[in-house]
């Protein structure tokens, strides 16, 4: 039998390939490099006769494999990432058909329970600062679990308290528990997964995220319309309840630094799943005690204001700069489709809020596609370069990047994906200024959210594969700059469309969009430099701190 080469999550169907001459099983693509001279080629000829694809771009055989999870353990946990960070964008839209609701629960203004929008918005991207350093230097699966705890408390609180006061201070708290996951969920996947197959595990991952948006307002407007709004968080309660004991069963720790390459027993009783337990059972005690001593012990502090200030930080990089400010245009335009959804739609074709939740399916739905297809592209623009450049690509080991064109790779796809969403967002405001029929929003609606997706998920890419070593964190510092900015959008939507119209509303806002074109230009010349002066000081800190240890000495 002949394997084929391992394939993102797109292949999953992609299995074993029979040979009914040869009973042997031949390892074409995932396996370690042992095979040289004649069984090289002898691998690569029958590979070829069974019609299974081998790279031919020169690959680097020397460096040892990036990850020890199988195919279908990088699946598994690309999936729980996926559905881990599914509940922070879910927790703030879920809410939204109950407003009126809470309004006059509370006998107060729909004003005011927007304020509880908006808190969440802003925890939700300064809490990401905390959890994902504590995620990148203690482990995921701690992280995580203390986000899912704190969430879950959370919506028992928020289905039973009867204050305003308490809403607003709980649902601050919510937003904390669950919006560190998204960054925690792109470590995850930066820990098992090369860059040249990043992108599609990334993208299949954030799919959840976008997904969740558009489906949220529909199943909490049906809860509180048939329920009652405290149902609406105690279906959080139940919903996370059940995704928290199969993660604390069976996710294993992917942590680099405590892990390694996954092949390494995790010594802590915190970073130890089920399935790490059943495995110990048969290993040898002198195997355990090998691979405790296999990666170098480090102190880590629990609390640390470090955290924070290494996310602050990156905003002193030119290329953190300019992608945040892109990404931050990028989901400062859908946060506006999203938000101003409920009035125009409303208003203009007299639906109420069930067929106004109904009217978020299009463009959810270009953003879930947006997760599969713009990851496939990321991955096949990447094998291109690699090719073009005759430089090394293999799936299964983490390349050189010093020599690589990385800002190329990734940002070559954002122009044509982006370009369609713009055409589609322009014209947008203007047709149901003109009061065009309900299918053409819905069909522009699906583009932009497509378009606007794409182009995200390729900067979140891109700041990724800039700083392997601190994924998390970076992805709280793309968060913070894109949370903080859909607040502001946020809160300005309504005022815009009443002052200056729906038409140049969404004109406005596709000008702004349309201005990361040349910054995106100017991060693809000028980012390799950028790139490299950072590798340099990072060199000359270390060789610092080793003077200084051996001046201790």
């Amino acid at each position: 039998m002949i394997r084929r080469e391992e394939q993102g999550p797109g292949h999953m169907a992609s299995g074993l390939v029979a040979d009914n001459t040869d009973t042997s099983t031949i390892e074409v693509a995932g396996q370690k490099n042992h095979q040289e001279g004649s069984n090289e080629s002898e691998t690569r000829k029958i590979a070829e006769d069974q019609d299974v694809e081998v790279q031919r771009t020169p690959t680097n055989s020397s460096e040892p494999v990036y990850s020890a999870f199988t195919r279908r353990e990088k699946i598994f946990i690309a999936v729980m990432a996926s559905l881990g960070s599914f509940f922070s964008p879910f927790t703030g839209s879920v809410y939204l058909p109950a407003i009126n609701t809470l309004a006059d629960h509370y006998h107060t203004s729909v004003s005011n329970i927007n304020l509880s929008v908006t808190t969440y918005m802003i925890l939700q991207g300064t809490a990401p600062m905390f959890t994902g350093d504590f995620g990148d230097r203690f482990g995921r699966r701690p992280a995580i679990v203390l986000c899912f705890v704190i969430y879950l408390g959370a919506n028992i609180g928020l289905g039973v308290q009867n204050s305003y006061a308490a809403l607003l201070a709980v649902r601050c708290l919510q937003s904390a528990g669950s919006s560190g996951t998204v960054a925690l969920a792109r470590g995850v996947i930066a820990d098992v997964v090369t860059p040249a197959e990043r992108g599609s595990y990334l993208g299949f991952t954030m799919a959840g995220v976008s997904l969740a948006p558009a489906i949220a307002p529909i199943i909490g407007g049906a809860l509180a319309d048939s329920l009652g709004w405290r149902s609406i968080f105690w279906f959080l309660t139940i919903f996370t309840a059940c995704f928290l004991l199969p993660y604390i069963c069976f996710m294993p720790e992917t942590n680099r630094k405590i892990v390694g390459d996954g092949s390494i027993r995790p010594t802590k009783w915190y970073h130890v799943s089920l399935m790490d337990v059943l495995r110990s059972r048969q290993e040898s005690n002198e195997t355990a005690a090998s691979t405790q001593n296999a990666l170098p012990k480090s102190k880590v502090k629990w609390y640390s204001l470090g955290g924070p200030w290494r996310t602050i930080k990156l905003f002193g990089e030119f290329d953190i700069i300019l992608i945040s400010i892109a990404n931050a245009f990028n989901f400062g335009a859908l946060y506006c489709l999203l938000t101003s959804n409920p009035a125009i739609f409303g208003s203009l074709y007299g639906f109420d809020d069930f067929k106004v939740g109904l009217c978020y399916l299009p463009l959810g739905a270009g953003c879930s596609v947006a997760g599969f297809v713009n990851g496939k592209l990321l991955d096949w623009n990447w094998r291109r370069t690699a090719k073009k450049n005759n430089l090394p690509y293999d799936r299964k080991r983490a390349p050189d990047l010093r020599n690589f064109p990385v800002e190329k790779a990734r940002l070559q796809t954002l122009f044509p994906t982006l370009a369609p969403g713009l055409l589609a967002l322009l014209p947008y405001g203007w047709a149901l200024q003109y009061g065009a029929p309900l299918p053409v929003p819905l069909i522009l609606q699906f583009f932009c959210g497509y378009s606007l997706t794409s182009a995200s998920n390729t900067t979140q890419n891109l700041t990724v594969d800039l700083f392997p070593g601190m994924a998390a964190t970076v992805s709280a510092n793309n968060n913070l700059s894109r949370c903080l900015f859909g607040a502001g959008c946020a809160a300005v939507i309504k005022p815009m469309l009443d002052n200056m119209g729906w038409g140049w509303c969404f004109t406005f806002i596709t000008i702004i969009c349309a201005t990361q074109f040349p910054l995106m230009w100017f991060e693809i010349r000028c980012g390799p430099k950028w790139r490299e002066e950072r590798r340099q000081r990072e060199e000359r800190k270390q060789k610092d701190k080793q003077a200084k240890k051996e001046l201790k000495k």
